[in-house]
C-alpha cells in the first residue's frame, strides 16, 4: 500500500479516525516532490501576492485614470477578478465610478490584468 491511500489501517496508526467520505488523496499520489519544485511553488505564489496585477496597475495608474483623479484615487488590492480602488472622497469616487468601463478596457490591455471583469471603488 503506498502512503497517498489513506486506509482504516492508517488511520488506526496514526490514532485519527477515518472516514471514507472526508478522506482524499495527497496532492504528489506518493511520489516524492523535489525540494526544489516546492520552493518554486512557494515564491511563485508570494511573487503573485507581492506584484502581480496589482503591482502592474499601481505602475500605470497614470494611464488608466484621468489627471485630475491620479493623486485621489489608489489601486488597493484585486481579489476574484474584481479590482478595488480608494478613492479620496465621495466626489471622485462617484466620478470615476462613471469612468468604469473605459477604466476596464484600458486595465485589460496590460499583462497579467486580463482577467479584470469589474471595479469597486471604496
Amino acid at each position: 500500500m503506498s502512503l497517498s491511500d489513506d486506509s482504516e489501517a492508517l488511520g488506526l496508526f496514526r490514532q485519527i479516525p477515518y472516514d471514507k467520505k472526508r478522506s482524499k488523496p495527497g496532492q504528489t499520489r506518493g511520489n516524492p516532490v523535489r525540494i526544489g519544485e516546492i520552493g518554486d511553488a512557494f515564491i511563485k505564489k508570494l511573487a503573485a501576492r507581492a506584484g502581480g496585477e496589482r503591482g502592474v496597475l499601481a505602475k500605470n495608474w497614470g494611464t488608466i485614470v484621468p489627471k485630475r483623479f491620479l493623486n485621489k484615487s489608489v489601486p488597493e488590492r484585486v481579489r476574484s477578478g474584481v479590482l478595488y480602488v480608494r478613492a479620496q472622497n465621495a466626489a471622485v469616487k462617484q466620478e470615476l465610478s462613471f469612468l468604469k468601463r473605459a477604466m476596464i478596457e484600458k486595465i485589460r490591455l496590460f499583462p497579467l490584468c486580463g482577467n479584470i471583469k469589474d471595479i469597486k471603488i471604496l
